[in-house]
This record gives structure tokens, sequence and C-alpha cells, in this order.
């Protein structure tokens, strides 16, 4: 039987623990294509080894997934609006793109280069399988995508997208 402070060391997965960190040096799934239906839909949420994200994809169909905070006002950004490719913050405006960039920034003044200097935490992402698949750990670690023809990139998320399987799930009890 393990105890108390072995149990948790291998159950907590936040930020900082060390099975946290283990976990986010893998690709992991974090939703599924369908529940991001297409370009410019709904950002949906998304809870993955203790934090709070958004997924959403953008007018290109490019796939985001990021910190469900603003880091301007702290907003929920699963409120934002998802429109000519980024998705916008509904408290303030900014506007974000898949990467994190911080593509405008209404409320500041025309000459604030503010949005320069600032960058949203996004993570990497891979679509196969109809699955969407993050990297959490750290760029300089990431390892390939398993089973990949395209290598991912450690600068900002992958475009890769996989339409060569597809799983059919049902849940016990239904057909």
């Amino acid at each position: 039987m393990l105890t108390r402070e072995d149990a948790e060391l291998i159950m907590r997965v936040g930020p900082g623990t060390p099975m946290g960190e283990l976990i986010r040096r893998t690709w992991v799934p974090a939703c599924l294509s369908e529940e991001l239906a297409g370009p410019d839909c709904d950002p949906i949420r998304v809870r993955l080894l203790g934090e709070d994200l958004v997924a959403f994809r953008d007018t290109a169909g490019q796939i985001g997934v990021m910190g469900e905070h603003c880091p301007h006002r702290n907003a929920s950004l699963f409120y934002g609006r998802n429109e000519n490719g980024g998705l916008r913050c509904l408290y303030h405006g900014w506007k974000y793109d898949v990467s994190g960039t911080i593509l405008e920034t209404p409320c500041e003044p025309a000459d604030s280069r503010m949005r320069f200097h600032l960058r949203h935490t996004a993570y990497p992402v891979v679509e196969r399988g109809d699955v969407i698949w993050i990297y959490m750990g750290p760029r300089d670690k990431q390892p390939p995508f398993p089973n990949s023809t395209t290598p991912a990139t450690t600068s900002s998320p992958s475009r890769a997208r996989s339409s060569t399987s597809t799983a059919t799930c049902s849940t016990p009890g239904t057909s």
C-alpha cells in the first residue's frame, strides 16, 4: 500500500508536480475533432493536467489551444468571439491567434507597443485520427508526434491533419 506522500507524488498532475511534468513531456489527447466543428466555431473549454484551457478552430481551420483566461484582465476566453483568424476577448477586445500572438489591442492607444511584448500561453497541437493532441511541456524537449510523417514544430502549433483513420466509439448500454 502506498503512503500518503507516495500517493500524492504519483497522483498530482498539476503544473510543477513531478507526475504533471512527466506527462507534459508527451503528446496527450485534448479533445475530439468533432468538438471543433468548423472554422470560426465557438471555443470549447478543456481541462488538462490541472490547467483550464480553451480550444478553437480559426478562420483558416487551424486549431489553437491556449490558457482560458485573457492575460489582460483575466476574463474567460471561452466567452470570446472566434473571428477573422483569431479569438477575441469580450472584455477589452484583445485578439489572439492560435499560437498565442496578440493580433489586436483595441482598448490601448494607437501608438501602444504592448502587444509586441506580450504573448498568451498557447500549446502545440496536432490533429490525427479525429483527435486533437497537445504537447504541454518545454518547447526544447518536444518530441515528434508518434507515427507522424509531418514533424512537429517547436515554435507554433502544428497544422498537420490526417483523415487516414477513423475511430468509432460506443458507450456501454448504447447502440
